[in-house]
């Protein structure tokens, strides 16, 4: 089961969160603020988290922020006193999605929904791969050896990354392969290849 952080001062409102996403089938955990929030965050990962962009000691991008380089944590902000400004700063900085107070129902059901939609494909493309790595394939490599498995794990290491990396190799050895594959798991990957020789 998927797990929510929800975090808003408003303690009715905070329970109407809490029952449109237990709903939506996440587990769920409120907090009142940045404080108790990141308390919770340090003792479990959560899945997803909703912030209200003003709260009593912070803003919900400064949680944003902290979180924007956390794998698997989705972000939505909402506010009560949006501004195009905190709504832009709140994407650029990696939110899932910026929601306005009072809240549109149907629009964050539809959040959640895709939220846990993506999630549950991301473990199926997980699934696959790690099925496809006992066969010895990765992207368009070939090979089960101890050595290539350790090649797989680095480039699924860096591929989520902004690292640049420098392949070095024998001439045929699969440098091209490995470019390609590190591109095709990353951010990168609807952008053009373009190996040079």
């Amino acid at each position: 089961m998927l797990h929510a952080l929800l975090i808003d001062d408003d303690d009715d409102f905070l329970t109407g969160l809490a029952e449109i996403a237990k709903q939506e089938g996440f587990a769920v955990t409120t907090t009142g603020s940045l404080r108790q929030a990141r308390e919770c965050l340090s003792r479990a990962p959560a899945d997803i988290v909703i912030v209200d962009l003003a709260l009593p000691d912070g803003d919900g991008i400064e949680l944003l922020q902290e979180l924007k380089d956390t794998p698997g944590t989705d972000v939505i902000i909402i506010s009560g006193v949006a501004t195009v400004d905190s709504a832009i700063e709140a994407l650029r900085l990696g939110a899932l999605d910026y929601l306005t107070k009072p809240l549109d129902t149907r629009r964050l059901r539809a959040v959640l929904a895709n939220a846990a939609r993506v999630r549950s494909l991301k473990e199926q493309v997980g699934t696959l791969r790690s099925e496809l790595r006992k066969f010895g394939r990765f992207g368009r490599m070939i090979g089960n050896s101890p050595q290539m498995q350790k090649v797989y794990d680095l480039i699924a290491k860096v591929a989520p990354t902004d690292a640049t990396v420098l392949i070095t190799g024998e001439s045929g050895t699969g440098k091209e392969l490995v470019a390609q594959a590190i591109v095709d798991l990353s951010g990168r990957r609807h952008r053009p290849f373009i190996p040079l020789d």
